[in-house]
């Protein structure tokens, strides 16, 4: 009995050594989403476009002693449409996917920002300096036959097409006081859907729209229904979260935030959840557009 009653003992005493001696398991890491962003970067000493991976490979797409910004992807991923200031002022130029046949579309002494495609790739929108205030144009994709879709006395910037190629959102700024509106593709039937809000960014299926506010005091990402209904956030740092670009697939948010220090990219679901950084150079990074799937 004695000797049974030691044995019992020694056993437990060294599944219990062997336990604690069982090394944890490694983390899982978090599930990366796939596709390329674009985004600028100052690291260069300037500001130039650059795409990543969501993982971080990244290649450089622009080369010049000007600024290059804004990225836009064409709805066939082969070109991409951005602002630049090579030409003296804001410019809207064309380049292929890979930065090169670099062209100017604009071409007007006033400051053209901001180019944004239509769903069937026929149309640019973009906003324009060319009347004294900024106001919404689109163009031919070619560059042919601008026209100017708003009329108001106030500042309209940073267009955005819904994927069903029914609408343009856009920001607009009056007497220091930024909204998010919307109108038709022709410019008929404007309207505002959220106060003390700018950058809005279209879901995949055109039922939502992303926004930055500082409603709660410091710039926040926020999500809501394209009437302007259901409006939630979704970004909560004390730093600001700012340009937010959602993937094709419509499972995730791309957003600049300087909640590291300086601007970086970085990668959200649409609830605010699985917050994954991007890019990693000490420099400011931003803008990001997500390429359309291939």
């Amino acid at each position: 009995m004695r000797t049974s009653f030691i044995l019992g003992i020694t056993l437990i005493v060294a599944l219990l050594f062997l336990s604690n001696c069982t090394p944890n398991p490694t983390p899982t890491p978090a599930p990366r989403p796939s596709g390329q962003i674009a985004f600028y970067s100052e690291r260069d000493g300037n500001r130039e476009l650059y795409v990543t991976t969501t993982d971080g490979v990244e290649r450089r797409l622009t080369d010049n002693a000007a600024d290059d910004i804004t990225p836009a992807w064409s709805p066939d991923g082969t070109q991409i449409a951005f602002s630049t200031t090579r030409d003296g002022n804001a410019e809207i130029y064309l380049m292929n996917a890979e930065g090169t046949n670099l062209r100017n579309l604009t071409n007007n002494p006033e400051r053209d920002w901001s180019p944004t495609w239509s769903p069937d790739g026929k149309q640019i929108a973009f906003h324009s300096y060319r009347m004294g205030n900024a106001h919404i144009y689109t163009m031919s994709a070619d560059g042919s036959n601008p026209r100017r879709l708003t009329k108001n006395s106030g500042d309209n910037m940073n267009p955005a097409w819904s994927p069903d190629g029914q609408w343009i959102a856009y920001e607009y700024l009056n007497r220091g006081t930024y909204s998010v509106y919307v109108m038709r593709a022709d410019g008929s039937g404007a309207r505002r859907i959220a106060e003390d809000a700018w950058s809005p960014a279209w879901s995949p299926d055109s039922t939502q729209l992303s926004l930055v506010s500082d409603r709660d005091g410091n710039h926040e990402i926020y999500l809501m229904h394209s009437d302007g209904s259901n409006l939630q956030r979704l970004t909560s740092d004390i730093k600001n979260d700012e340009r937010p670009a959602w993937s094709p697939d419509g499972n995730w948010i791309a957003f600049q935030s300087d909640r590291d220090g300086v601007d970086k990219i970085y990668v959200m679901h649409p609830d605010g959840s699985t917050v994954l950084r991007v890019t990693n150079e000490p420099l400011v990074d931003g803008y990001p557009a997500w390429a359309p799937m291939p």
